[in-house]
């Protein structure tokens, strides 16, 4: 039993326990976790083509919104890859999907570059 029989004593076992769940569970929420540690390329790097898709999907994303690309030329929309996971709460979550996203469109369309997040 955590409990003593003294009034509301709680043995030091269990206060760690809890100590280490909130510390754990504050780092989750806030997303300071260790996090991935996703290449990144700036919104302004992108191709025309790429800024302008982008630009279409932006009014609909939130802080948590994370888009990744991947591209091969500037020009040919068919080695160009932009995937974003917008509706989302937890930004660390996002990124995780849009790179699985980016990742599976890439070898899709054979793009050799890889994918990388875009930094806002």
């Amino acid at each position: 039993m955590f409990i003593s029989s003294k009034k509301n004593h709680i043995q030091p076992r269990l206060l760690t326990h809890l100590m280490t769940a909130l510390t754990y569970s504050a780092l989750t929420i806030t997303g300071l976790s260790a996090a991935e540690p996703w290449p990144t390329i700036s919104l302004r790097d992108l191709p025309d083509p790429l800024k302008q898709e982008w630009s279409k999907l932006a009014p609909d994303m939130t802080p948590a919104s994370q888009c990744a690309t991947a591209f091969d030329s500037t020009t040919d929309p068919r080695l160009m890859n932009l995937n974003c996971s917008i509706h989302i709460k937890i930004s660390n979550e996002g990124a995780r999907r849009a790179m699985r996203y980016c990742e599976t469109e890439r070898q899709q369309k054979a793009i050799r570059t890889p994918c990388r997040l875009i930094a806002r």
